[in-house]
């Protein structure tokens, strides 16, 4: 009988030997992951650091383009008469900065408007336009 209860206590100490090491390599597993997310959310961290930085830069920027933009007006030149547009850089900076951009490069030169609406709005800007293939 002491053997048995010898053998029955070597055989519990060697299962749970075998039990704590396998629980000791779930628990690295988990550790390992748990600091590989950690980094994982410091490079965001990071990253939406940076970004922040960017967009304040980009802020400003845009708030001087728009200073220098202020009061600008452009002809448009038509074979029915002029237009004359005015621009808001203080709602739509980049939107009148490419137009203004565009305008200075000739993009718009000979463009043709394809859609006209009396006191409303014109449509065109299409480089395709510029000859006489609808």
């Amino acid at each position: 009988m002491k053997k048995i209860f010898n053998v029955i206590i070597v055989f519990s100490l060697l299962f749970t030997a075998c039990s704590n090491n396998d629980r000791s390599k779930e628990l690295e597993a988990e550790k390992n992951e748990i600091l590989k997310q950690k980094n994982e959310l410091v490079a965001q961290m990071e990253k939406m650091k940076e970004d922040l930085a960017f967009y304040k830069r980009a802020d400003t920027n845009l708030n001087f383009l728009s200073s220098r933009m202020k009061g600008l007006k452009a002809k448009i030149v038509t074979n029915y008469g002029d237009i004359e547009v005015g621009f808001d850089p203080y709602k739509a900076p980049i939107t009148c900065f490419a137009f203004i951009e565009r305008a200075a490069n000739g993009f718009y030169d000979n463009l043709k408007f394809h859609r006209i609406m009396a006191n409303f709005m014109i449509q065109g800007g299409d480089p395709n336009s510029k000859d006489n293939d609808p």
